[in-house]
């Protein structure tokens, strides 16, 4: 709805539930310069490694409480979990990337193939119920807005509705 506003098409009025964020477990692992750490031992202003290997900065931290987790696990048997409104960015075939989310992949996983640090994409072997786990979502000063997780996956953050809003030009209303 952004791109909508940001490219003049009109106005729009967004309504959003609270704690309605892409959220992984607290037991996730972040990737830092040094190793991995738990998700829930993250803190803002902490130093972690994006996409791209350079060093990016926890921008915050969201709580999301305790939510249905799921455990993806790719074929080369790399695994991590997430929520179902946790965001991907994959690849459906050899040129197409995009962001969804992981409920999608979970409709359809043979569709799609997740980003692994070393720049290989990997496709779906299985995506399993885990139960219900305490949660959060980190924001990261990524320009791609992505971050590495258990097992070297790149995983995207959140995007906080004022983030969203700063990318919009100034000539644009939102309300």
């Amino acid at each position: 709805i952004f791109d909508w506003i940001r490219d003049g098409m009109g106005d729009a009025v967004v309504v959003a539930r609270a704690g309605s964020g892409k959220a992984q477990p607290l037991d996730a692992n972040v990737l830092y310069a040094d190793g991995f750490v738990r998700m829930g031992d993250v803190r803002e202003g902490d130093t972690i490694v994006g996409s791209d290997g350079k060093e990016q900065t926890v921008a915050g931290i969201y709580p999301q409480g305790v939510k249905p987790v799921f455990r993806l696990t790719l074929a080369n048997g790399a695994s991590t979990e997430c929520t179902a409104d946790h965001w991907w960015t994959v690849r459906t075939d050899d040129t197409n990337v995009a962001t969804v989310r992981f409920a999608d992949v979970m409709l359809a996983p043979e569709r799609y193939r997740i980003p692994m640090a070393d720049g290989t994409w990997c496709a779906v072997r299985s995506i399993e119920p885990v139960g219900d786990k305490p949660c959060q979502c980190i924001s990261v000063s990524a320009p791609d807005g992505l971050y590495v997780t258990d097992d070297f996956i790149v995983t995207h953050n959140t995007t906080t509705m004022v983030e969203a809003i700063r990318r919009i030009p100034p000539n644009q209303k939102v309300l």
